[in-house]
């Protein structure tokens, strides 16, 4: 996990400062909407529709992939690589496959974010985004889809809640990450395995 959060650094410090390739803190804007069969999708509405669908499609790949043996191989190399070794199953080659997959799935939310500003640049993607969403998978489970839809919609919602209290917008999102670390600290001391996770996090 560490080392993952370490090569975001590394990613993140290149793109920064690659401006011939991604005109660095000044990012690519004019990203254009996309268009599916000749539709294109350019309001709130439509963009929530599409997301929508999306997202569906990917519960539904994930809970297929829990079904298959492929699963079971990944949690193989999660709980014990030397009794994977031991069964002439190579623990880097599920790793990699892993990796490509949530590479996969987090892409698609990456192109749905800049289609719809029409705008990106590297400091959307800093360490503490990283963190954060390292935290809504902590905060909702690990090791189950449910875990990982709770804290998605525990991550939107709270927002949306600190809105209706008035608190000015410059205060706001240090509130939200402080009550993001509270929870984090809660959790680890009386439900270190989240609300629906398999798996203690320490």
């Amino acid at each position: 996990m560490l080392a993952t959060l370490a090569w975001q650094v590394i990613i993140f410090t290149a793109l920064y400062n690659w401006v011939s390739v991604t005109n660095g803190p000044y990012g690519i804007s004019g990203i254009p909407k996309p268009v599916i069969f000749g539709y294109s999708f350019e309001s709130l509405p439509q963009f929530a529709l599409l997301a929508g669908v999306l997202c569906a499609f990917v519960l539904l790949f994930f809970y297929g992939l829990h079904k298959s043996p492929l699963s079971r191989y990944f949690q193989g190399v999660r709980d014990d690589q030397l009794v994977m070794l031991s069964f002439g199953k190579n623990p880097g080659y599920y790793k990699a496959i892993a990796i490509s997959i949530s590479a996969g799935v987090s892409a698609i939310a990456g192109a749905l974010f800049a289609c719809y500003y029409s705008y990106i640049d590297p400091t959307s993607f800093t360490l503490n985004e990283s963190i954060l969403i390292l935290s809504i998978v902590l905060i909702g489970g690990l090791g189950t889809i449910r875990g990982s839809v709770a804290g998605a919609l525990f991550y939107v919602f709270l927002p949306e809640v600190l809105r209706f209290a008035n608190i000015p917008d410059a205060f706001a999102a240090n509130l939200r990450m402080m009550i993001y670390a509270l929870i984090l600290i809660v959790m680890v001391l009386y439900r270190p395995n989240g609300f629906f996770g398999n798996y203690r996090f320490e």
